[in-house]
C-alpha cells in the first residue's frame, strides 16, 4: 500500500488502463479505461469516473487464440478499428489534462509492452504518441 500511495501522491486522476493485443506481434487491437478523480488523500471521488473504449486497427492478425479469448474479431476491428495514432489522440483527449497530474494502473507490464512494440511497428509521425 506505501508503494501505491508514493505512485499518486500529488495525482489528481487514476486513470485504470486495460490494453488486448494480438497473439503474436503483439499490436494493440483494443484501449479500455475508467478515470476517476481523487482528492488529496488518494481517495476517488463519486460522480467523476468516466469511461473509455475503442478498438484498433493493428498491421498483422490478430491470432486465433486472442480472438477466442477477447471474442475480438477481424470483421470488428474492420468496421470499428481506428488507426493507433487516431486512437491514442482520442485517448489523450478522453483524459484532458496533462499525464503528469495522472496515475496509470494496468494489470501487469504487458500494457507496456503492447504500447512500444505498437508504436515501433506503425511508426505513426504524432509526436506527442
Amino acid at each position: 500500500m506505501e508503494a501505491f500511495n508514493k505512485l499518486i501522491r500529488n495525482k489528481k486522476t487514476l486513470v485504470f488502463l486495460d490494453l488486448e493485443g494480438t497473439q503474436f506481434s503483439h499490436e494493440i487491437i483494443a484501449i479500455g479505461a475508467v478515470k476517476c478523480k481523487i482528492d488529496e488523500n488518494g481517495k476517488i471521488l463519486r460522480g467523476y469516473q468516466k469511461k473509455f473504449k475503442c478498438y484498433v486497427k493493428p498491421l498483422g492478425c490478430i491470432g486465433r487464440f486472442v480472438q477466442n479469448m477477447t471474442k475480438i474479431t477481424e470483421d470488428i476491428l474492420k468496421e470499428e478499428g481506428l488507426p493507433l495514432e487516431t486512437a491514442f489522440s482520442k485517448f489523450k483527449k478522453f483524459i484532458n489534462q496533462p499525464f503528469e497530474q495522472c496515475a496509470f494502473i494496468t494489470f501487469g507490464s504487458n500494457d507496456a509492452k503492447m504500447i512500444i512494440d505498437s508504436i515501433t511497428r506503425s511508426e505513426p509521425k504524432n509526436a506527442f504518441i
